[in-house]
């Protein structure tokens, strides 16, 4: 009985941890299946942009610098999907101060997103390009 208990208990959990999309983000399979702590991480970062937090893009950009290959362009498609949502201009209030560095480590993030995300959801990547998406974030961060 006991034996029982624990195995459903951890099925459970497993099950819970599981993201596939979370507050209508779609999180890729690569991040998804890396590990529940990045599952846990992200879904604190889309948290705190959903809440316009500066420290959303920060804790996004430390998380960026555990990933690589597939992960990553993931990780772009996820950030576009927040900027849709929350919108450029929001978007650029919350990185005002960033260094230079910083948002040109975004800047890559969304170019990637934009160009292999599925932002329009019909399981083909889009190749959309950030001056025709994004042209507020263009002009604001790449043409200033």
């Amino acid at each position: 009985m006991i034996k029982t208990i624990t195995l459903i208990s951890i099925l459970v959990f497993t099950i819970s941890c599981t993201v596939k999309e979370y507050k209508k983000v779609v999180i890729p399979y690569s991040i998804n299946n890396r590990s529940d702590l990045m599952s846990y991480k992200l879904k604190g970062i889309i948290d705190s942009a959903f809440r316009l937090e500066s420290d959303a893009f920060i804790d996004f950009i430390e998380l960026s610098n555990t990933v690589d290959g597939e992960s990553a362009y993931d990780l772009g498609y996820v950030l576009t999907q927040i900027i849709y949502m929350i919108g450029e201009d929001e978007f650029l209030k919350t990185i005002n101060n960033f260094t230079n560095d910083e948002k040109e480590i975004l800047i890559s993030f969304i170019n990637v997103g934009l160009e292999y995300g599925d932002n329009d959801y019909d399981n083909i990547q889009d190749n959309r390009k950030i001056e025709n998406e994004f042209p507020i974030i263009q002009q604001t961060l790449i043409n200033k």
